[in-house]
C-alpha cells in the first residue's frame, strides 16, 4: 500500500523555479535511484536493485514497481509515493527538510491536508511497527 505526500510552493498559486526542481533531482542522485522515460524518479532500496533494474533496460524500468517510492517534480508540486520501508521513510523524511529549509513550501498529506515532516515521519513509522496478536 502506498501514500501519496506532496511538497506545495509558498504562497499559493507559486511554483517551484527550474533550479530548485533541478537542485531536487541533484539531491535523489546520491541516492540508489533511476529516472523513467516520463522523468519520475525511482527511490530503490538499495543499488543491487536499481542495477538489476537497469540493466533489463528502459522498459522494465517504465514498469510500476510497487516495492519502490515514486518522486515526480513538477512545478506546482512535488509529489512523493510512498511504501512505507524504513530506509525510505528516513530519507523522504531528509528530503523534505532538504526542501523546507531552502524553498518555502508546505508539506501536505494523501487528502492535502498540511502536515510537518515530522508527522510525516511518525506517520509513517507507526504504520512500521510489528503488530500484536491478542487471542
Amino acid at each position: 500500500m502506498s501514500w501519496d505526500y506532496h511538497l506545495v510552493p509558498r504562497p499559493a498559486g507559486a511554483h517551484f523555479t527550474p533550479e530548485a526542481l533541478a537542485a531536487m533531482g541533484e539531491w535523489w542522485e546520491a541516492h540508489p535511484t533511476y529516472r523513467r522515460s516520463n522523468g519520475d524518479i525511482v527511490f530503490c532500496r538499495d543499488a543491487e536493485y536499481r542495477d538489476a533494474v537497469v540493466r533489463k533496460g528502459r522498459g522494465r524500468m517504465d514498469e510500476v514497481d510497487y516495492s519502490v517510492e515514486v518522486i515526480r517534480l513538477a512545478p506546482d508540486r512535488v509529489t512523493v509515493g510512498v511504501m512505507g520501508r524504513q530506509e525510505g521513510i528516513d530519507t523522504i523524511y531528509a528530503f523534505m527538510l532538504f526542501c523546507r529549509s531552502r524553498w518555502p513550501c508546505d508539506v501536505l498529506d494523501e487528502l492535502d491536508r498540511a502536515i510537518t515532516a515530522e508527522d510525516y515521519r511518525d506517520q509513517q513509522r507507526s504504520l512500521d511497527r510489528p503488530r500484536q496478536i491478542v487471542d
